[in-house]
């Protein structure tokens, strides 16, 4: 558990300093979201549930993450964005409006140029694949772009295009395991990945 100076006073701090930032301060969206991240893989459920000014921890989370991935917030703003989604979800789960937060990631992915900055948010539906690959291509399959192309269309796009630059031991390690689940799909001709 983390202690009572640091969740009643400095996580307050970090995420009023953190979501009250200009839109530009992207080292600001950066360390701060990085700090609720490592909180939350902390102790999920006193940061969610902590009261602030009548603002639950989960509240201000879900706002910073909707700052970090604003579109018209610059891409690097959004580096650890995909960490802390995918740690939101994996502690959160059924608690979130997952399709609200996947759609984010998507719009905010076609906005970004930097390889580093695709991967972090690719990350989150590679995660999801991993976990339940029907699920998550089913979900991406019923959304789209903001340009209107399909999202499992763009996702898998993208992630084709980014995988050899792909850093991190971990997240090779994630992808590559992921697009093995694949295989058995780019054989079946009733597949969603037979219209690629």
């Amino acid at each position: 558990p983390l202690s009572v100076v640091f969740l009643f006073v400095v996580i307050p701090a970090a995420m009023a300093l953190t979501i009250g930032c200009v839109k530009d301060s992207t080292a600001i969206l950066q360390s701060g979201g990085e700090c609720v991240r490592a909180c939350l893989a902390q102790s999920f459920q006193q940061v969610s549930t902590l009261n602030i000014n009548g603002i639950t921890g989960m509240e201000y989370t879900m706002q910073l993450i909707g700052k970090m991935l604003d579109p018209e917030v610059s891409e690097y703003g959004a580096l650890y964005a995909g960490r802390l989604v995918s740690s939101l979800i994996k502690h959160a789960g059924a608690a979130l409006n997952i399709n609200q937060i996947l759609q984010a990631v998507l719009n905010k992915l076609t906005k970004c140029e930097s390889p580093t900055i695709q991967q972090s948010l690719l990350v989150v539906f590679i995660k999801l694949f991993n976990h339940d690959l029907e699920g998550s291509m089913s979900f991406l399959q019923s959304i789209n772009t903001p340009s209107g192309e399909n999202g499992l269309v763009y996702v898998l796009k993208s992630w084709c295009e980014i995988q050899e630059m792909f850093t991190g031991e971990y997240e090779t390690k994630v992808a590559v395991i992921a697009l093995t689940k694949f295989l058995p799909h780019l054989l079946a001709t009733d597949s969603p990945l037979s219209l690629i």
